[in-house]
C-alpha cells in the first residue's frame, strides 16, 4: 500500500507540469500560424457562373492542408498557415490559377490570376429547311476532369443543343475541356418531321485551352450537304485562323444516319454488327463461312448484305484509316453498333475479310489489301449498296 501511495503522490506532483507543457505546445503551434490573405481575379472578369471558387493550400508533398470557398461577390479570404512552403490553388469548374508561396513570420498577401482551362465553342447554322425540329452537336474525344495540379484527365464527349432564333440555329458559348488527341470530331444530329440524320466531321486539330471557337455554317439543300466554316477567334494569341469543312454525304470521310443505317459513302451502308474468328475462303474446313454469314444477315429489314470488294476495302481504308477511324466508330456507337478495330487486346493488327473472303485489309496505317491465309482467323464487316 505504501508503494502505491508513493507513486500516486509522484504522479500528482508532475501532473500540473504535464498539463502545462501540453498547453504550451498547443498555444505555440497556434501562435506560429500566419494570416494569408488571398485575392483572385480572372484574365477578363468574373460572372455569376464563375462561382463558387475553391481555394486550396497544398504542402510540398501535394497534400491538401487547408481549404476554403469563395462565394458570389466575395473575392477575398484568409487562411491560417504555419511557416513553410505551399502552393495556393484557386479552382472553379472551368478555370484554374495558383501561386507558390513561402509563409514566414509576417502576414502574407497572395493575388492569383485564374486562367480558363476550357475551349469555348459557339455555333450558328443557317439556311436549314423549315421542317427541322432539333439539332444536337457532340464534340469528342475531350478531357473530362481538371486536376488540382492543372493536368487534365479522362476521356469523353460533350453534347449540346442548338436553338432556333429567327432563321438560324444557334448556341451561346459552350465550355468544353481540350481535345484528348490530335484531332476533334464534331457530330451533328438533325431531326426533321420525317427522319433523323447525323453528320460527322474530323477537325484536324485539337481544341486548345483558353481559346474561343466560333463555327458558322450554311446548309446547302440542293445536294443535302453542309458547308460549314469554322472561325477560330484567337483573341490575344494572334490572327484569326479559318477552318473550312463539309458535313453531308458528299463530304470525304463523312457518315450519316439514314433511317437507322450507317451510310459511309455515297454508295454504301456499313453493317452495325461485326463478326470475329471468321476463317477465309482459303480455309479447307469451312471456306464458305463468311459468304454464308453475309447471305443470312438482315439489319432493320434490309437484306442484300455482302463482303466488301477489294476496291471497296481500299476506299474504306483511305476514308477511315488511322486517326479517322474515331469518327466512324462514334457514328457506329450512336446507332448501337460495334466499333471497328485497328488492333486487338494483344496489340496485334486486326484484319477484315474482303473480296469474297479471299483477301483481307486493315484500318492501320501502312498496311495493304493482301491474300488471306488458310489457317488464320479474321474479323468480318459487311456492306450493302444504298
Amino acid at each position: 500500500m505504501k508503494k502505491y501511495t508513493f507513486f500516486l503522490g509522484v504522479f500528482l506532483l508532475i501532473l500540473p507540469w504535464i498539463l502545462t507543457s501540453c498547453e504550451k505546445i498547443d498555444l505555440s503551434s497556434e501562435m506560429e500560424k500566419q494570416n494569408v490573405k488571398i485575392t483572385t481575379r480572372a484574365t477578363t472578369s468574373f460572372s455569376k457562373e464563375d462561382f463558387p471558387i475553391s481555394i486550396y493550400a497544398l504542402d510540398n508533398s501535394g497534400k491538401k492542408v487547408a481549404e476554403q470557398t469563395l462565394n458570389e461577390g466575395d473575392q477575398t479570404l484568409n487562411l491560417k498557415l504555419s511557416p513553410g512552403s505551399y502552393r495556393i490553388v484557386a479552382k472553379n469548374a472551368t478555370a484554374l490559377g495558383y501561386a507558390d508561396v513561402t509563409v514566414a513570420s509576417k502576414a502574407l498577401s497572395v493575388n492569383i490570376t485564374m486562367v480558363q482551362q476550357n475551349a469555348r465553342i459557339s455555333m450558328t447554322l443557317s439556311g436549314l429547311p423549315e421542317d427541322i425540329k432539333s439539332i444536337g452537336v457532340t464534340v469528342s474525344p475531350i478531357y473530362t476532369t481538371l486536376e488540382l495540379n492543372g493536368e487534365l484527365s479522362g476521356s469523353g464527349a460533350k453534347s449540346f443543343e442548338l436553338k432556333k432564333e429567327n432563321d438560324a440555329w444557334t448556341t451561346s458559348e459552350v465550355m468544353v475541356y481540350p481535345s484528348v488527341g490530335s484531332t476533334t470530331t464534331f457530330t451533328l444530329t438533325i431531326t426533321s418531321d420525317t427522319e433523323q440524320k447525323s453528320y460527322s466531321y474530323v477537325y484536324g486539330k485539337p481544341l486548345e485551352r483558353n481559346k474561343p471557337y466560333n463555327f458558322v455554317g450554311n446548309y446547302q439543300g440542293g445536294n443535302d450537304a453542309f458547308d460549314v466554316t469554322g472561325l477560330i477567334y484567337m483573341e490575344d494569341w494572334g490572327e484569326v485562323e479559318i477552318v473550312e469543312f463539309d458535313f453531308g454525304p458528299n463530304a470525304e470521310g463523312a457518315q450519316q444516319n439514314v433511317n437507322g443505317h450507317l451510310a459511309i459513302t455515297e454508295d454504301l451502308y456499313l453493317s452495325l454488327m461485326e463478326w470475329t474468328d471468321v476463317v477465309s475462303a482459303a480455309n479447307e474446313g469451312n471456306p464458305k463461312q463468311a459468304v454464308e454469314i453475309a447471305a443470312e444477315y438482315t439489319e432493320g429489314g434490309l437484306t442484300g448484305w455482302r463482303i466488301p470488294t477489294a476496291e471497296e476495302a481500299k476506299e474504306l481504308k483511305n476514308l477511315y484509316g488511322g486517326t479517322k477511324l474515331t469518327s466512324l466508330n462514334e457514328a457506329l456507337q450512336t446507332l448501337g453498333g460495334t466499333p471497328l478495330s485497328e488492333v486487338d487486346e494483344k496489340n496485334n493488327t486486326v484484319r477484315y475479310l474482303c473480296e469474297d473472303g479471299l483477301k483481307s485489309f486493315s484500318f492501320t496505317n501502312n498496311t495493304t489489301v493482301s491474300n488471306a491465309g488458310a489457317k488464320a482467323s479474321y474479323h468480318l464487316r459487311l456492306v450493302r449498296s444504298r
